[in-house]
């Protein structure tokens, strides 16, 4: 699958934000304004990489989702394989033999909501909105994930 689908700027903001997580989520606000040109922390801003061939593939043939990601409260209908293509770690998590590989349902607990439907926009359409004060948190989530 490509790499780097988001830009240099975002691999070199994940660089630094790796780095600085310790230290409080000021500066990475701070850099990430500053890497990206992107504003204030209110200001709408949208992410455009390139959409997954496997999700794309998926809504082309009009294959129905079997598989529930629950994030907050909310749950999102997705296609296993264009997770496991789209992320390293779920893709491990699904081949690993464990329970979450075969459940129909995957709880991510560490991800909100409004991460996970950005991520997911991102996946399935190859663009999102969000604010630039929840950039960080995004590019972190996705690293987490290991999404390129």
């Amino acid at each position: 699958r490509p790499r780097g689908g988001v830009g240099q700027a975002v691999e070199d903001y994940l660089r630094t934000a790796s780095s600085q997580e310790q230290a409080g989520w000021e500066p990475l606000c701070s850099d990430a304004a500053q890497l990206l040109a992107m504003g204030s922390p209110g200001e709408l801003v949208t992410v455009r990489t390139i959409a997954s061939p496997e999700a794309q593939s998926c809504l082309d043939a009009g294959e129905p989702a079997d598989l529930t990601l629950l994030s907050d409260d909310q749950r999102f209908r997705v296609h296993t394989s264009a997770m496991a293509a789209a992320s390293d770690f779920l893709a491990a998590l699904f081949g690993a033999g464990m329970t979450d590989s075969t459940a129909r349902e995957v709880a991510l607990r560490e991800v909100t909501a409004t991460e996970l439907q950005a991520l997911l926009e991102l996946v399935y359409h190859g663009e999102c909105s969000v604010r630039c004060g929840g950039l960080p948190a995004l590019l972190i989530t996705a690293a987490r994930l290991q999404m390129p």
